[in-house]
Order: structure tokens, then sequence, then C-alpha cells
């Protein structure tokens, strides 16, 4: 079941194309890599391959500059196959490509997002810290100018929850650079893990989207050159939240990709599942909690759309790209939490996907802003 097909044809081709891969290799590699938490490097490869890292990178960096709109589809896709792809994904080609984009040097445009778009390499994108989840101006990473030194830059402080580290060979970190003022950096590495001096990785294991890496990353008395600086001193904060609307929309994306797939199974074993001589799907009770979750779900994608489409315009979306977070997050959990009871007592075993594919849409209400954070926005923006 998909809620709106893309209108632009190339797009259209992009997401068939994707459709045709998930079932032919990124659905059986999930069934041998998601328990064990193991990375799926191959895909990973493939989907460099196929131009999908630099689906949002201009032309003049290696990509092919679709837009919100387009990741946005690419996102529903990957999500509805494998989560955890689309993790790897999203912090490669729009937590990590974005800032870089938005606040970069020509240089390190040039250096940097080819490299991205291509797949060659993986970046991450490192904001939040153990005491400093929805209060990011409460971080304590701190970057400290060395005038005439070697290392201009030295980094000190820990940040957790981080996606793509232990294969990533670029970072984008935040750190306070003064009292108030919070800065942006790059740090980059020769070898995939984020292996720079003074810089380590300790990974975090999880109960859902386990193949996809969680990270702490820790800096002492890190050095970073001159250059290492993204944007203006003090504009972090700014390129934070920017990067942040972008990625809100891409998360509500996945959750409606989630939900998806739980609606499509529970679908199908509804009317394959018999009980009091028929299937379950003649009752009628059953028919209208399908026809309900369907509609939540098509509304939830119409803002995601129209989100997409004004950050693709250029409007500012902070306002809309919360309530599509918030809105997507919350309807994929209810609906799929629901449509999941039709699986009976085989939601609990061993030989079925159903919950954890069920509780992989969990942590979408959390991540990327929790939603209690979306409703502060959006009371904030609401004179917009």
């Amino acid at each position: 079941m998909r809620w709106q097909e893309p209108k632009d044809e190339t797009l259209l081709a992009v997401v068939d194309n994707l459709r045709r891969f998930g079932k032919e290799k990124i659905d059986p590699t999930r069934a041998t890599h998601e328990e064990e938490g193991k990375f799926p490097d191959v895909l990973v490869k493939e989907l460099g391959e196929m131009g999908l890292f630099g689906l949002t990178v201009p032309e003049e960096y290696g990509g092919s500059g679709m837009g919100t709109v387009a990741a946005s589809f690419v996102a529903r896709e990957l999500a509805y196959f494998w989560p955890s792809l689309h993790l790897i994904w999203t912090a490669n080609s729009s937590l990590a490509a974005f800032p870089i984009l938005y606040a970069g040097t020509e240089e390190q445009k040039k250096r940097i997002l080819p490299r991205l778009a291509s797949g060659e390499i993986l970046g991450c994108y490192a904001l939040t810290e153990p005491n400093a989840g929805s209060d990011a101006k409460s971080m304590t990473t701190r970057a400290v100018h060395q005038k005439g030194k070697p290392g201009s830059w030295l980094l000190n402080g820990s940040k957790t929850f981080i996606t793509n580290p232990l294969h990533a060979s670029v970072a984008v970190i935040f750190a306070r650079t003064g009292k108030k003022d919070i800065s942006a950096f790059v740090i980059e590495t020769a070898e995939p893990g984020l292996v720079h001096p003074g810089v380590s990785v300790r990974y975090l294991p999880k109960h859902v989207i386990r193949s996809s890496d969680f990270c702490e990353v820790n800096c002492v008395d890190a050095t970073l050159p001159e250059f290492a600086l993204l944007g203006k001193e003090g504009e972090g904060f700014k390129i934070a939240m920017q990067t942040l609307d972008g990625g809100r929309i891409n998360i509500a994306a996945q959750a409606v990709g989630m939900a998806t797939r739980v609606f499509d199974d529970a679908y199908e074993y509804v009317h394959i599942r018999r009980q009091f001589g028929k299937p379950i799907w003649e009752n009628q009770k059953v028919q209208f909690d399908f026809a309900s979750g369907y509609a939540q779900l098509a509304a939830a994608w119409a803002l995601i759309i129209e989100a997409s489409e004004r950050r693709d315009a250029g409007e500012s979306v902070t306002r809309v790209a919360s309530c599509a977070k918030l809105i997507a997050t919350e309807t994929a959990w209810t609906v799929a939490s629901n449509l999941s009871t039709y699986f009976g007592g085989m939601a609990f075993t061993r030989e079925s996907p159903w919950l954890p594919r069920l509780m992989d849409i969990a942590p979408t209400r959390v991540y990327e802003g929790a939603n209690n954070i979306q409703q502060m926005v959006i009371a904030k923006h609401l004179d917009d």
C-alpha cells in the first residue's frame, strides 16, 4: 500500500528501483543481520552506487539535487524495508551533508560532499550529550581556539546517541566556544570509525534498529585545524536547528514507512487467518480498524509532503516540520500498535518479524527531538 506516488517521473523511477532493490536484497539481508546487530556493509555500498546518498546534494558537488520531497519518498521506502538502513542513509545524506552544504566554505563543500554523495565515506552528526538532549543549548563540549598552534582548536567533551560513528570518516560536531556561543566543526579522518587523536568511539547496544551504529563520541584534547570550523564562530546553534528541520521531516517519513509495513503485513494476515469459519477480514470491526489506520497514515503523509514542498521552495519550515514529526510518529505508533493485535500470539514468537517491526517505531517519537519538544516548538512558532 502507498499513500501517494511521486508526480515527478525521475523520482518515480528512483522509487520503483528502490522497491525492487528492497524486495530482492534489503528484506533478505535484514532477516540475517538485524537480530545480531550486524552492519549492512554491502547494502550501504550499493546505496552509494545507486546514487541515493547524493539525492539532495547539488549536482556541482556530486549529487542529483532532487530535494526534500525526493528524500521523503526515499526515506519512506527504505524504512518500509529496513529502518536501520534508513538511519544509516539519513545520518549521512541529511544530518552530515546538509550542514556542510548550508554553512561550509566552497573548499569544504568540494572536498567533502562528493565523497559523502557517492558513499565513498559516511558521515555523522554529533549534537546530543548525556546531559544535553532536548536542551541542546546546555551542552558542555567545549572548543578552545589556539591561535598560532598546529592544532588551532582544542576539543573536549562527550556526545551520545550518535548514528554512524563506527563507520564514519566525517563528523559534524557542535561545541561551546564562548559563554553563550555554540559553533560547528567538521572532524575528518582518513579511516572509518573517526580514528583521530583525542577522539574515541564507544558502541551502545540497543534493543531496536540494531544494525545501525549507536555510539558515544568522546573528545579529550582533540586538536582540529583552523579550517575545521563550519560556518562562522557562534553560528552553530542556527546550523544545528536548520539541519534538524529537514531531519524531522525525514524521521516523519521514516515512521510512516515503518507503519505502512506493519499495515501491509497485518492486512495480508487477516485475509489468510481464519476464525469462526471465515477470514478475520470479513468482520466489519476489522475492516473499520484498517480503514481508520489507512486514513490516519494518509493524513500524516500529506503533512509530510506539505513540509517537504515548503522546504524545497525555500520557506521557513520549523513549525510545519515539527508538526509533521509529531503527527507522523504518534500516528505511526498508534496505528501500528492497534493493527499488530491482529497478529495474535504469532507476533510474540521468534518465527515472525512482527513485534520487532512494531518496536522499531517507538524511538521515532524520541529522536530528532522528543515529541513534547515538538509541541514546544510548534507553540513558540504559532504566530509565524
